[in-house]
Formats: C-alpha cells, structure tokens, sequence
C-alpha cells in the first residue's frame, strides 16, 4: 500500500457526494471497470483497470477487502507491452535500406516509410513481453480527499478518466494554491493569495 511503498503521492479531491458505499452500484461499477473485465485505452493496444489493494492480480472489491476506515485502498494496474527504441530504430533502418536497393532510389517515400514503421512496430509488439504496473491510490470517503502514488503525467490522466468513468465523478487536483482557496474565506484575503509572485532567491549586488 501507498504508506508501506511509496512517499510521492498527487493528491485530488472527489467534487459532489460522499460515495455511498451501501449502494450495490458502487462494488459493481468497481468489477465493471476491474482489470479483467472493462479496458481504459492504453497505448500500444495495452489495458488498463482497478484491482484490490493486495497484488496484481486481487479482483476481491468486497468493503472488507478495500475498506479501511475511513479510506478505501485499491490499485490501477496497467499492462503494457515495450518495444525497445534502439532496436525498433534499427530495424527500420535496416529495412529502408534494403527497400532503397531494391527499388534502386535514394529515398524512400513518406508512405512506404509509415508502412515500414507499422509493420516492425506490429511484429516488435507480437513478440513483446507485457509489462505490469500497479498504482496504488486511497480515497478517504469523508474528507473526499484522494491520493495517487504516481506523479507520471500519463498514469494521473489515465487515473482521472477511469475514475471519472467509474464513479461518475470529477476530480480537483490538490495542490498548494487550491488549498489556501478553501481555507480562505474572506475576498480580500483570497485576493492576496491570488496576487502573490515568486520569492527570488538569488543574491544582489
């Protein structure tokens, strides 16, 4: 779990309700959306989907299994396959090479190169390994608040559109700037918080 393995953590908020986790909907939408079952686009024709908090493979979403008063824990595992770039380069390479002395020119055209391309990066994929990863993330149900232990920018998007897909939700990311807004409740102590700049660090003179 988040607090055994991982200290960098991007947090949001849940916008609307509290989940209601009495509502049969909610461990359904859970299932639906699980790994096994419902896949999130990910490039590379890869999948993408929640699981339980224990390992890779946990498809138990029972409240026993994933709640944790007050936080519901649970994973986003991702499953990828890799090509290696020095080795997809090399090949293309390789084979507009032998296209050019075939075809006795000096370059090969935009279209045939695309076809090229496609056609290694399809055979590079078929013959790929996946690769898994899990990311575990927290949602306390009375604050709301959510934590993501990745900071990768294509995890939190693909994060966001599952969790927005499953829960019906949007999410406010938590960052310094959003939490000074909610503590301040006064305008012009919101307005100061808008005006404020950078400080400068660097030494004068």
């Amino acid at each position: 779990m988040l607090n055994k393995s991982s200290l960098s953590i991007c947090r949001f908020r849940s916008l609307g309700e509290k989940p209601d986790l009495r509502d049969p909907k909610f461990v359904a939408e859970l299932e639906r959306y699980s790994v096994e079952n419902t896949i999130a686009t990910v490039e590379e024709g890869g999948r993408a989907g929640w699981t339980g908090p224990q390992h890779f493979f946990d498809n138990d979403f029972g409240l026993e299994n994933i709640l944790h008063q007050p936080y519901l824990t649970l994973g986003l595992r991702i499953d990828k396959k890799r090509i290696q770039g020095p080795l997809y380069r090399a090949l293309c390479q390789r084979e507009e090479a032998a296209w050019r002395q075939e075809a006795d020119v000096e370059r090969v055209p935009p279209k045939k190169r695309r076809e090229i391309r496609e056609q290694i990066k399809a055979q590079l994929l078929s013959e790929a390994n996946i690769h898994y990863t899990m990311v575990d993330w927290y949602w306390n149900i009375q604050t709301r608040t959510i934590g993501v232990g990745s900071f990768s920018k294509g995890v939190i998007e693909l994060f966001i559109a599952l969790f927005e897909r499953t829960f019906e939700r949007e999410l406010e990311p938590l960052n310094p700037y959003t939490l000074g807004c909610t503590l301040l409740t006064s305008e012009d102590a919101l307005a100061k918080l808008i005006a404020c700049e950078p400080t400068d660090f660097s030494l004068s003179g």
